[in-house]
């Protein structure tokens, strides 16, 4: 057995029983870079802080979190660097970004897909993985309810951004990037939340389920795999999940930022988190509320 993949096994194994896990700056090096061999383990990890580096001697503080595990591990640990360490914490390790704060990520970025007038008076933000159930049934159930009454009125400007829970979550927003267009793009996240039954379970990294629907937009073999298998495109999506995790304390999906869309007034975020899978009645709910609140300023 591949000795990373027996480490990753011991760890997930040492986390579930004691609640935290010890991870070397080289092994996160190297899960980071090798990544796609462990789809049913998905790590996510980045060092925080890369505090001194003397004589290929790193100090760093270390963040990781598994799919499967909520809650995060910090501590310091030294190690010898890996060859190659500079190209690797460029290209695979984010340091902690102090150029976005979490009021900017509660708002509308360059790069965000979104459905509504970006000046409507209420914003809603989703984080969500496309292999998540819950993620699926709140589309297939109560998202187009919400998209009629408030965001094709004018009312609300829906926000989605990927926080992809594992492999396939992975793969699946890397290739929604293959769809510029807006409307593209969300028919291929609505097509893929309602598939969720039938992914192969049995085999965690089989996409023949993304290559059919991409099939089914008329997207050509060449292209998927050009999307799939884009660096460029998995290092944001990381990054953005990353940010999601740090800034806004994001563990699980789906979550809603609900807010008034006035780039003016800043509210904590947790206060306007809401968090797991709502029903239509607790969503309109919120939003009325905020819309009252809206109409009169």
């Amino acid at each position: 057995m591949d000795p990373i993949l027996i480490g990753l096994t011991f760890m997930l194994h040492q986390y579930r029983e004691q609640g935290t896990f010890l991870c070397s700056p080289n092994e996160v090096f190297q899960i980071v870079i090798d990544v796609e061999r462990y789809p049913d383990f998905v790590p996510w990890c980045k060092a925080v802080y890369i505090k001194e580096e003397i004589n290929n001697q790193m100090v760093v503080d270390l963040l990781a979190a598994f799919h499967g595990i909520k809650g995060r591990y910090t501590s310091e640990v030294t190690s010898l660097s890996p060859s190659g360490t500079n190209k690797v914490v460029n290209q695979h390790i984010q340091k902690e970004t102090n150029e976005i704060t979490s009021k900017e990520l509660l708002s509308l970025l360059p790069d965000d897909k979104l459905l509504g007038d970006p000046k409507a008076p209420i914003l809603m933000i989703e984080y969500a993985s496309l292999t998540c159930y819950h993620c699926s049934l709140f589309h297939k159930n109560v998202f187009p309810k919400i998209k009629e009454k408030y965001i094709d009125t004018g009312k609300m400007l829906y926000i989605f951004r990927h926080f992809p829970l594992d492999y396939r979550g992975l793969k699946a927003a890397m290739l929604s990037h293959c769809y510029e267009k807006q409307e593209d793009y969300f028919n291929f996240n609505k097509a893929v939340f309602n598939s969720i039954d039938s992914w192969n379970y049995y085999n965690l990294s089989d996409l023949t389920l993304l290559q059919r629907i991409a099939a089914l937009s008329n997207l050509k073999q060449d292209a998927f795999n050009q999307c799939i298998n884009d660096k460029k495109i998995m290092d944001k999506i990381v990054n953005d999940k990353s940010l999601a995790i740090n800034k806004l304390g994001i563990t699980a999906t789906p979550i809603f930022f609900i807010k008034l869309n006035d780039g003016k007034s800043y509210i904590e975020h947790n206060k306007v988190k809401h968090e797991g899978y709502k029903e239509l009645t607790y969503l309109t709910d919120v939003i009325d509320k905020l819309y009252g609140k809206a109409i009169v300023k």
